[in-house]
């Protein structure tokens, strides 16, 4: 809920949003000035060149055993075109390798003609559009030292790591709804938050980790927002810690909230009094001034001997 996510296109293309987080992963980099290795622009081209060449490269280095587990990945991952069209073993998938290859070379403008929908026709023979699946995504991150954090609807999220021990250069996150994909980016700026956080009385999540594990389920009050470092900064006891929004479970009570109670307090006794006022003057209308408020009376006590 705190993080920006926009759609590709087409909306829900995987391919468009995997370019979209590639693009987001450069943009911390230099945020924080840091140096990524590998190409300097990513593009779906680019992306699915390599994952081609990658499947190519194992059947050239005469990597049979390998080739065969990454087919038999593919008739086990939901989100195949193997599974998705129930080919029913690894040989069949072999069989159709080399079209499959041959599909995947075909970006995703190939299948839209207004970037708005899947609305090219079908013009290239027995060419499909295919899918992104998860044995796509691993090649990936290995192919690009990233770290790929798929969230989705409902599920535990699913994630991919480098093969190598290096660290990743790229860190990924994508979502996902039965077949509809989006990158999720940066987050979202403070200035569009719902909940004003600064100056709340927060709760924070029973589970929190690392040196953050010691402040599980304490009540803290948010003072400020560090943009370099996207959190909040928030005080325990006299202790400031960081904690990003997905940490707090929920807001107690807001100084805004206090000054808006004592101002509908005050508002309240202004209004009884300015009532009180109307109903004398009615009262006044028909009876007269009240006991020692005549004007020439008034403040001397009705039982006094100068008012008798």
């Amino acid at each position: 809920h705190s993080r920006v996510t926009i759609d590709s296109n087409p909306p829900g293309c995987p391919w468009q949003s995997l370019v979209l987080a590639f693009q987001e992963s450069h943009r911390r980099a230099e945020r924080s000035s840091r140096t990524v290795g590998g190409e300097a622009r990513i593009t779906e081209s680019l992306i699915r060149r390599r994952l081609i060449q990658r499947y190519i490269g194992r059947e050239n280095f005469h990597q049979k055993d390998s080739i065969r587990r990454i087919a038999t990945a593919k008739l086990q991952d939901p989100l195949s075109y193997f599974y998705l069209n129930r080919y029913n073993s690894v040989d069949a998938v072999l069989k159709h390798w080399d079209w499959y290859l041959y599909c995947l070379s075909f970006e995703s403008r190939h299948w839209t003609r207004t970037g708005k929908a899947w609305d090219m026709d079908v013009s290239y023979g027995t060419v499909f559009r295919m899918p992104l699946d998860f044995v796509d995504l691993q090649v990936i991150a290995d192919t690009f030292q990233a770290q790929v954090l798929v969230s989705k609807f409902g599920a535990y999220p699913v994630r991919f790591h480098p093969d190598s021990d290096e660290d990743a250069e790229h860190a990924l996150h994508l979502m996902m709804f039965k077949s509809m994909w989006a990158p999720l980016l940066h987050s979202r700026p403070i200035e569009d938050e719902k909940a004003k956080l600064i100056g709340a009385v927060v709760e924070l999540l029973p589970e929190l980790h690392g040196s953050l594990e010691q402040f599980g389920g304490r009540t803290a009050c948010i003072v400020e927002y560090d943009k370099d470092k996207e959190c909040y900064i928030a005080v325990v006891d006299q202790t400031r810690i960081p904690v990003e929004r997905s940490q707090i479970s929920q807001i107690i009570c807001h100084d805004e909230d206090v000054a808006l109670d004592q101002e509908e307090a005050t508002r309240s006794i202004r209004t009884r009094k300015e009532w009180e006022k109307a109903q004398r003057r009615k009262w006044e209308q028909f009876y007269g001034p009240g006991p020692g408020e005549a004007p020439c009376l008034e403040g001397m006590p009705d039982g006094s001997l100068e008012f008798q």
